[in-house]
């Protein structure tokens, strides 16, 4: 857990001042006279925390003069958090607090009920819990009140005032006679969040379970009312739309949608019927026209492909007659007009071979050089690719004609199918009835429809819930399991810590009254409270040494464990008692100054003569001496 010290205490107002940035970890002791302002001190800095302080108020019969007469008056505190520093202010008569943090200001009301505040927005406590890593616990069944334990319930262990009696050993500082706050279900449930971290562990666990189960409750709820329109919506509805489905119910809509239109849009006079069915038919005409033209497109287009294609068909011939020729040798390489044979001068006629057989070829195979054949050759293809480009091109427009020629034949069967039912419509005698009709069935239609999507939503709303059901069953029985483990583990820690802290208290009673010359051979147990007993009870004349040491005790554990779920700042407000001595006050104060080197801070009240004998020894740890001024000093 975090601790609290704090580092400077300063009081303003018009008239009266003070300031204090002499504190420190470890013991800080105030000494000054008897009403001259030892008090006010602890009650500036519980009043800085949240605390209510009587003497504050103006209709206090013990009121402290000096500030129920001042005004503009306010405290500031600055207090170091796990090494983060703030400065707490509160003004004299408000019940908020601000928060200052490098700048940023931060203003948390103190109550929780405060009418200015609604009931779930963070309070002041909420605050400095969160940062002192506690979490806010919700302390049920006592008097079957709600109250969430605040910093102040805690702090009743890290006060030891003058006010409360000894018997009570926690304090009861600023409670105003609180029910709840007084209980001793509500001590004891301070005392084990103290002592056991896992008290508050298992609280906000067992908070967690709680809000499962309002959640489970909720929702069943809501489960059972979803339940009831499902049934109520369905009884009636059920027997109607056995036969049907939502898709079939579009489906028939639609056609009827598509009758209605087909009625909406014929003409309504018979006269205009004729002359729009005359219409129709001169688009008919029209189209057929197109028609016919497209034809004849297509047939000259054919006609077009046609010859491409035998001409694709000459030119790929021709090609691979080329191909042939190129890869021959020429023998007239040498001499073109003589014979390859005999070397003699050769006369070839118009379209002979030099054997003298008519030639099949165009080109003249001995005629060329091997190269030209080749050039020929690429000519060829290049203009057989155009052929092709064309024949392309060609079945591209016969296609898109055949296109246009499909679009217009469908253009005329529906024009005919316009015509057929204009036809037959103008022998009907009322069209405005079958309207009504049409509407009157779409109607029922989509009521059927409607009401059926209602049952699905609804189904599929009670599956949805089901679901969330589950889970969060699922969830409960999880977290149960957990709280079942917390639940063993804080009364397990709880007991280890009990008997630690009997152990450490009976320690220092016997070390004190070791110290002191006397027998202490009896051991001091908790009762079921947690109070402090000997026996059946403890004698009056030693309540004050028990109550010290039992405040130092758990001082003791949350310094040594860090379980322990406790501040680290003590604040003693003056030891001093009827019925004990010097002596027995300086024995005390001895072992107080021991926690001076330990990792906690206390802030101790004490008068001249009980400290007198103490002063060489631990001078330093004098943060205040209050002189024949009080506390308090006029500007």
């Amino acid at each position: 857990m975090n601790s609290i010290f704090i580092e400077s205490i300063e009081y303003i107002g018009e008239n009266y001042y003070y300031k204090n940035d002499k504190l420190k970890k470890g013991v800080n002791i105030v000494l000054g006279e008897n009403k001259h302002g030892k008090t006010t001190f602890t009650y500036l800095i519980m009043y800085v925390l949240g605390f209510n302080i009587e003497s504050f108020k103006k209709n206090c019969d013990d009121k402290i003069a000096e500030i129920t007469n001042d005004k503009e008056n306010y405290i500031s505190i600055k207090i170091n958090i796990s090494n983060e520093i703030y400065i707490l202010k509160r003004k004299i008569g408000d019940n908020v607090i601000s928060i200052i943090q490098e700048g940023d200001v931060k203003i948390l009301p103190i109550k929780r009920n405060n009418t200015l505040f609604k009931k779930d927005d963070e309070i002041f406590s909420d605050w400095l819990m969160k940062k002192l890593n506690i979490n806010l616990i919700k302390v049920e069944n006592i008097f079957s009140s709600e109250h969430y334990l605040n910093f102040d319930d805690l702090f009743r262990f890290s006060y030891y005032d003058q006010e409360t009696n000894k018997k009570q050993m926690i304090s009861n500082f600023g409670l105003n006679n609180n029910i709840v706050k007084n209980s001793s279900q509500m001590k004891k449930f301070i005392f084990e969040t103290i002592l056991s971290n896992q008290n508050s562990k298992f609280y906000k666990k067992q908070k967690e379970v709680k809000e499962l189960e309002n959640k489970i409750k909720d929702k069943k709820a809501e489960l059972r009312f979803k339940k009831d329109i499902y049934e109520y919506v369905s009884a009636n509805i059920i027997s109607e739309v056995d036969n049907f489905s939502k898709q079939k119910i579009k489906n028939k809509i639609s056609i009827l949608q598509t009758q209605k239109n087909n009625l909406i849009n014929l003409p309504n006079s018979i006269s205009e019927k004729k002359n729009y069915l005359d219409a129709l038919k001169d688009d008919v005409a029209e189209i057929n026209k197109k028609i016919f033209t497209y034809k004849e497109k297509e047939d000259e287009l054919n006609l077009e492909l046609k010859n491409a294609r035998r001409l694709n068909k000459i030119e790929r011939k021709e090609i691979k007659s080329l191909e042939i020729l190129s890869e021959l040798p020429n023998i007239y390489e040498d001499n073109e007009n003589q014979c390859p044979i005999c070397g003699k001068d050769i006369i070839i006629e118009k379209d002979k071979c030099i054997c003298g057989n008519n030639i099949e070829l165009d080109l003249f195979h001995f005629i060329y050089t091997k190269e030209d054949y080749i050039d020929i050759l690429k000519s060829k293809v290049s203009v057989n690719k155009t052929t092709k480009q064309v024949i392309k091109d060609l079945e591209i427009e016969i296609e898109d004609i055949k296109r246009k020629i499909e679009e217009s034949n469908k253009k005329i069967d529906k024009l005919l199918n316009s015509i057929d039912k204009i036809n037959e419509d103008i022998i009907t005698p009322d069209v405005e009835v079958s309207i009504k009709e049409i509407n009157s069935e779409i109607a029922i239609l989509d009521d059927l429809y409607l009401r059926l999507t209602m049952i699905e939503d609804e189904n599929a709303s009670l599956e949805n819930i089901n679901k969330d059901i589950l889970k969060l069953e699922e969830s409960l029985n999880t977290k149960k399991s957990e709280l079942r483990d917390l639940e063993i583990k804080k009364y397990e820690m709880l007991e280890e810590s009990l008997k630690l802290f009997e152990t450490t208290l009976n320690k220092y009673l016997d070390r004190y009254y070791k110290a002191l010359g006397e027998n202490h051979e009896y051991k001091i147990k908790l009762n079921r409270d947690y109070l402090p007993i000997r026996g059946n009870h403890i004698p009056h004349s030693e309540l004050t040494e028990i109550k010290i040491f039992y405040y130092l005790t758990i001082l003791k554990l949350s310094i040594n464990n860090n379980n322990i779920t406790y501040p680290k700042l003590l604040i003693i407000d003056t030891i001093k008692d009827h019925g004990i001595d010097i002596k027995r006050l300086e024995k005390i104060l001895e072992i107080i100054c021991e926690f001076d080197d330990s990792d906690c801070q206390i802030l101790m009240t004490s008068g001249y003569e009980e400290f007198n004998n103490l002063e060489d020894r631990y001078s330093d740890l004098v943060i205040e001496r209050i002189g024949k001024l009080k506390l308090l000093k006029k500007r």
